[in-house]
């Protein structure tokens, strides 16, 4: 597993491109007090999606690399938007659009699912509107007495063990 953002450009040969991240993006990160399985979120998103789907996808992963490449927070957090996933799984996450509500307008640039889910994340341009941020979804999640937020950056280093 490799640290900041990464775009495979090709399986074989492996090829793994690494694109900077702005040193003022802060993520809050929130994870309800449930459980999703992976290989159930995964069968329910189909084998398919609408070219014009695609497009916007495909529209949003150059405007990430872009929005990467010229700290432009506005443009990372709007290209978030997942065309095919999304859809389906935020289903399965409690509360999720109001937690989206919540983050957005409370200052986050973006937000979605992590992974398969439950957890969720928010784009936002430095530490002070993160903290604001993550109140507005701890807000939404008051009675989820297991559910976690933290506050963090993109970490560029990767996997590693910490003693």
């Amino acid at each position: 597993m490799l640290g900041g953002m990464t775009v495979i450009h090709n399986i074989k040969p492996l090829e793994v491109l690494s694109v900077p991240v702005p040193k003022q993006i802060t993520l809050v990160l929130a994870r309800p007090g449930m459980v999703i399985n992976t290989a159930e979120a995964k069968k329910i998103l189909g084998d398919s999606m609408p070219i014009t789907n695609a497009i916007k996808q495909f529209g949003n992963i150059a405007g990430m690399v872009i929005g990467m490449q010229t700290n432009n927070i506005d443009l990372i957090g709007r290209s978030v938007e997942d065309e095919f996933a999304t859809p389906v799984r935020s289903k399965l996450i409690p509360k999720f659009e109001a937690a989206r509500t919540a983050a957005l307008n409370a200052g986050a640039a973006g937000f979605n699912i992590s992974g398969s889910g439950p957890s969720m994340f928010a784009v936002c341009a430095g530490n002070a509107i993160a903290e604001k941020v993550a109140a507005a979804i701890k807000e939404v999640y008051q009675d989820d007495a297991e559910a976690d937020f933290y506050i963090t950056r993109a970490d560029t280093l990767g996997t590693r063990v910490i003693e």
